[in-house]
């Protein structure tokens, strides 16, 4: 006896061949270029190993003073330069959803698995960009916490923060206002002009907006309204950190400014990516349909190591998104100036 199923309905060749769409390359964060697509690291993403190095050569010291030519017989002696190092982690993510096949004769309209399968790549798009912001504040924790390679910096140094840590305190000294923005940027030094796009939290948002700070432009294709504040992009998301004071009403806002291709991201081959599968007697005989989609992700802050501290999702495996923000994962590598990400935390 024959009978209708999911793969009847969805083609997997075809459903396989249009999985781009679930890419998040279509996030913000890729618009803006703040994330950046790499066959490097989409090549690193397929090793089989679940830590990745990129090495990469130290520049040219600049503080170098060089030698004066003379007629002497003395000689001068060559400088070198030395390699560094960073390490990214893969992440290998999953999830299934289900519909019943009883679920069918009282639904109105579309099947429950057709919606379904309509928004797996929305779904993904949200667990990217949680991901990355997640990544954001572990940046943000082991900066404070003077996390920095010897000799590449110091604690800190990323950092603007104005905000008090008593609510009373709460001033329009501590909360966000443009000098405070021009002095967080102006952690990158002599290239602050390398920064283009801020990540801030929708109260933020709303300070701007209230100040009439914000300008509203269309994109190449005059179809997107883009929101800019001084030149830069404005992405407002509730998962940008927001730190609570005690436990009263007020915060700790941090807010992210970033430069292009701040980010690098590499994505994996699973080996099944996309799954069909039913489970004829549940339900009392009454059947189900499963979807299974797998990732394997790789998001890699540039002049960052993921130290591997903790890592727990999946067994050891992958690292949760509280791991991802965890300041005991991460050590900059680079000098403050080469990392083009730089935090204001106002109130």
């Amino acid at each position: 006896m024959a009978t209708v199923k999911l793969a009847d309905v969805i083609d997997v060749e075809i459903y396989e061949g249009i999985q781009p769409e679930n890419n998040p390359e279509q996030t913000i964060f890729f618009e803006s270029g703040v994330a950046v697509r790499s066959p490097e690291l989409d090549a690193r993403a397929r090793l089989e190993s679940e830590t990745v190095q990129m090495p990469f050569w130290r520049d040219l010291d600049p503080t170098d003073e060089p030698n004066y030519s003379s007629d002497a017989d003395t000689r001068s002696t060559p400088n070198k330069i030395v390699q560094g190092k960073m390490s990214g982690r893969r992440a290998h993510l999953n999830n299934s959803w289900s519909a019943r096949d009883l679920t069918d004769e009282f639904t109105m309209g579309a099947d429950p698995m057709t919606r379904i399968r309509n928004r797996t790549a929305t779904y993904w798009m949200w667990q990217w960009q949680a991901r990355l912001i997640a990544i954001v504040r572990g940046i943000y924790n082991a900066n404070v916490a003077g996390n920095v390679a010897v000799g590449f910096g110091s604690a800190g140094d990323m950092v603007l923060d104005v905000s008090v840590d008593v609510e009373g305190n709460i001033t329009d000294a501590t909360r966000f206002s443009y000098d405070a923005f021009v002095d967080a940027r102006f952690t990158m030094g002599e290239r602050v002009e390398e920064l283009n796009t801020m990540l801030v939290n929708p109260a933020v948002h709303k300070v701007m907006l209230k100040n009439n700070d914000i300008e509203f432009i269309k994109d190449a294709n005059n179809e997107k309204t883009i929101q800019i504040y001084a030149g830069h992009r404005v992405i407002t998301s509730d998962k940008a950190p927001a730190i609570a004071i005690g436990t009263g009403s007020g915060f700790h806002y941090i807010t992210t400014i970033f430069g292009s291709a701040a980010f690098g991201y590499g994505e994996g081959q699973p080996s099944t990516p996309f799954e069909l599968d039913r489970d004829p007697s549940i339900g009392d005989g009454g059947g189900e349909e499963l979807l299974y989609e797998r990732k394997t992700w790789l998001i890699h802050p540039y002049g960052h190591s993921n130290l591997s501290v903790t890592v727990t999702g999946g067994g050891g495996i992958s690292q949760t998104l509280a791991e991802c923000a965890s300041a005991a994962n991460w050590r900059r590598e680079h000098f403050r100036q080469n990392v083009p990400i730089a935090f204001l935390v106002t109130n």
